[in-house]
């Protein structure tokens, strides 16, 4: 049972549909959406149930209408929402043949809305990485387009941070693999902590993270870059040992346009960068440079 909010309202205020939630038990959609059953009133003013608010004067609302019918919303037995008619023309009351209509009217709307709410789930699932929450790669680079050409028309700068947890196999060979899980996780709330409400944070594959930072320049991922290495250094990871796991990370960046001008080439440039990080002895932030190159198949040790 949660608080209703008012998706669409005829008549009522803007500020009121932003703000009111209706408690499940309060006033007439309150108690129908915590009956689940249909609730016909002839007379408002004669009927308890409907929560009458005072003023901060004491002087009591008044009500434009006299008879109200609300119906529930209803999936099964779960009661998605609350429909609300008043105001019947010429003033008059509402009966049980409206009731009956509305009735069949909210189970046709139940429907769309319960098919919007899976619409929005299987978007949200299409573009999320199920373990850490963080989007997905496939929608990191469909954003990373869009954030260019915006980027390109506005002359603005734009970065690509790449994150990789320092000597993961080893957390996962000694602690096992739901450990290792566990610290992806934690690890993806961190970022999130330290992200803008702008920026994309997505989990790249495996133990590789990446984040896009729109309006950043090659300053400013550096100094975010090493706010994210610190609060990782920082941080005790609970993987339901007695003690907890301290880890690092790796990071790497590159900034358009100053390493790149299309998508494809600032994620291959930063991930240089970041191989440059672990190369360079881990737990630190590094940016692309001119002549960086990825390790020769066997140069690679362990990451």
């Amino acid at each position: 049972s949660v608080a209703l909010p008012i998706p669409h309202a005829e008549g009522l205020p803007p500020e009121v549909i932003e703000q009111v939630r209706v408690q499940p038990g309060q006033g007439v959609s309150g108690w129908v959406a915590e009956h689940g059953e249909p609730l016909l009133i002839e007379d408002i003013t004669r009927d308890g149930r409907f929560a009458r608010r005072e003023r901060s004067g004491g002087q009591q609302r008044k009500y434009t209408t006299r008879s109200l019918l609300s119906v529930p919303l209803l999936i099964g037995t779960e009661v998605v929402g609350v429909l609300n008619v008043n105001n019947k023309a010429s003033n008059a009351v509402f009966t049980e043949r409206d009731r009956d209509n509305l009735t069949l009217l909210a189970s046709q709307a139940a429907v769309s809305v319960e098919n919007a709410r899976l619409y929005e789930t299987l978007q949200r699932l299409a573009v999320t990485d199920p373990l850490t929450k963080l989007f997905r790669r496939n929608y990191f680079e469909e954003q990373m387009d869009a954030e260019l050409g915006r980027s390109r028309r506005y002359r603005r700068a734009l970065s690509v941070l790449m994150l990789d947890i320092d000597h993961f196999k080893r957390v996962n060979d000694t602690y096992g693999h739901q450990a290792g899980d566990m610290v992806l996780q934690a690890l993806a709330g961190l970022l999130r902590r330290y992200g803008r409400k702008d920026d994309v944070i997505a989990r790249f594959g495996g133990e590789e993270f990446c984040a896009l930072l729109v309006e950043t320049d090659p300053d400013g991922a550096k100094l975010a870059g090493e706010r994210i290495r610190e609060a990782a250094a920082a941080f005790a990871f609970d993987v339901g040992r007695a003690e907890p796991l301290k880890i690092t990370v790796s990071v790497g960046y590159a900034s358009f346009p100053l390493h790149g001008e299309d998508g494809n080439q600032l994620v291959a440039r930063a991930d240089l960068a970041l191989y440059a990080a672990k190369h360079g002895g881990r737990d630190q932030v590094r940016g692309y440079e001119t002549g960086l190159e990825m390790p020769q198949e066997g140069d690679s040790d362990e990451r």
